[in-house]
């Protein structure tokens, strides 16, 4: 039996529009937060169109 509680609500969930690198990018503390806080985090929304943009976003 473990002692640890459950997230407040898992996964997270950022909704937003446009560029996923430039969101990214600009709310990297809040993203890491959120992260941190629930052990993971939904995003929808955003414009990934392909691989190479996926990939932008992740190194953002």
């Amino acid at each position: 039996m473990s002692s640890l509680a459950p997230p407040a609500s898992f996964p997270a969930t950022i909704a937003g529009n446009g560029s996923a690198a430039d969101y990214f990018s600009a709310h990297k503390p809040a993203i890491d937060a959120a992260l941190d806080r629930e052990g993971a985090v939904l995003l929808r929304g955003f414009d990934v169109p392909d691989a190479q943009a996926f990939d932008s976003a992740v190194e953002a």
